[in-house]
């Protein structure tokens, strides 16, 4: 039976929306760049006082006002526009659900991903002429924004999690400590450090005294190809840091945290894992083009890349897991 002229409208419209899906993106990152929901979290305010606030245009601010007045950011009343559904509450300032560091992030990724033809042509990250990997600001919005999306899956994580013999933590590259902060809350005893760069972990100090753990955290300073990882270690992190290697670099990661592991010690890998088919899920395979068009060689790794990986350190597989709304979880042991 041939296909209904409703049947093609509607594939023609899913694909159309589709392709369109940056509309959506550029407007609240636009958003997001410019000021505005940090703008409206002490009041709602006019067109007017928001341009003289954020130096817009009143026709272009008009417009960025009004298409998120339509999705349903804000909402436009007696003339003032304020912060309502969602940007409400996750995008006012001082939210405990806050999410404006990790949609800042997502302001200098769609900058690149705008030349992701460039990338796929080349095979190598889109960098700005003269411009550092990341300024000192994209850095903070980025290490910052690990933490908006990690709470509650840190939380999940320690669910997932066997604690009862876990009493010194390492998180590699652990940022800004949001994960070893999660242990740490539920064992009271426990104590861990965070390895990353200086310029990281002058931001993981900040939330650790936030946290009030300062006496309970140390810090190991440098690369993590490098440093000396210290131990031995009940349980080893590795949050989120595959994605940014090749697979010797993987292989090397997962060897020098096995070697940090004190006998029975755990090893935890959360990522965004594919199947062996490398198409699914959706999610992780689009995540493999944010590491083209960000790094020299990065991409999603399948879980039984990553379980093999695990043997060769001489790890056992324990179990997977899932968290959060698109990463899993490999939980492995060391011999006792």
């Amino acid at each position: 039976m041939p296909p209904t002229h409703g049947d093609l409208q509607a594939r023609r419209t899913q694909l159309s929306d589709m392709a369109n899906g940056y509309r959506t993106s550029a407007t609240i990152l636009a958003a997001i760049e410019l000021g505005v929901f940090s703008a409206l979290s002490d009041r709602p305010k006019t067109m007017p006082e928001l341009a003289a606030d954020l130096a817009c245009s009143e026709r272009g601010l008009r417009g960025l006002l009004d298409a998120l007045v339509g999705l349903d950011l804000l909402v436009l009343d007696d003339g003032r526009y304020g912060l309502h559904g969602l940007a409400d509450e996750f995008l006012r300032d001082g939210s405990p659900l806050y999410m404006g560091d990790i949609l800042e992030h997502g302001v200098s990724l769609l900058k690149r991903w705008a030349h992701l033809a460039d990338a796929v042509r080349t095979g190598k990250p889109i960098r700005e002429a003269g411009k550092p990997k990341r300024t000192a600001d994209e850095l903070r919005a980025f290490i910052l924004g690990m933490q908006n999306i990690a709470v509650k899956s840190a939380e999940q994580m320690v669910e997932f999690l066997d604690l009862g013999p876990v009493k010194r933590v390492l998180d590699v590259g652990g940022g800004p400590g949001t994960y070893l902060h999660a242990v740490l809350r539920a064992q009271p005893n426990a104590t861990g450090s965070v390895l990353d760069l200086p310029d990281v972990i002058r931001i993981a100090r900040e939330q650790t005294e936030k946290e009030g753990l300062t006496d309970r955290v140390s810090y190991i300073e440098g690369s993590m190809f490098d440093v000396d990882y210290g131990g031995p270690w009940d349980l080893v992190i590795l949050s989120n840091i595959i994605h940014s290697w090749d697979e010797s670099a993987n292989a090397q990661l997962f060897a020098r945290s096995s070697s940090s592991l004190a006998p029975g010690g755990f090893l935890l890998v959360k990522d965004f894992f594919l199947e062996s088919n490398r198409t699914t899920p959706p999610d992780a395979a689009l995540f493999t083009l944010n590491m083209l068009v960000g790094t020299e060689a990065g991409r999603s790794y399948s879980w039984q890349e990553c379980e093999d990986w695990l043997t060769s350190a001489g790890l056992k597989l324990i179990r997977r897991g899932k968290v959060g709304i698109s990463s899993g979880l490999l939980l492995a042991q060391k011999a006792k």
